[in-house]
């Protein structure tokens, strides 16, 4: 007997100018250290969902990729250290969707965290929560 629509589905980094059309929760990190990707890398390899991981550094100077990445995003989570995005970034960043970490404090969010892989480990136990 065969099984219908086996394919393994992978979780993804993606960078500009790409952008992909898989299945999965869009997510876009703004300025992350290159030790916060690797956690992120080694969590994206035993998730049990799949994730598309726009990376955004200030210095690839594609702001328009940025923008998008982030408008197709279930959630934005941004480093507030100051860059020359600094402004787009405290926009995302008082938005109740989105999440940040760094230098900065917004009021009008709660949702402040240490570093980016503390959004995906609390999205992924909300997720089992809400299927259990």
């Amino acid at each position: 007997m065969k099984k219908k629509d086996t394919k393994e589905t992978f979780s993804s980094i993606i960078t500009p100018p790409d952008f992909v059309k898989t299945r999965g929760y869009d997510i876009t990190i703004v300025d992350p250290t290159a030790s916060e990707i690797e956690d992120i890398a080694f969590f994206l390899k035993t998730a049990k969902d799949t994730f598309n991981v726009y990376v955004y550094m200030s210095d690839m100077n594609d702001v328009e990729w940025f923008k998008k990445a982030a408008a197709k995003s279930i959630a934005v989570v941004i480093n507030t250290v100051n860059t020359d995005v600094s402004s787009i970034k405290d926009k995302l960043a008082s938005k109740k969707d989105n999440y940040y970490y760094g230098p900065k404090n917004f009021l009008m969010n709660k949702n402040r965290i240490e570093k980016p892989i503390d959004f995906f480990v609390a999205f992924t136990q909300k997720e089992d929560n809400v299927s259990a």
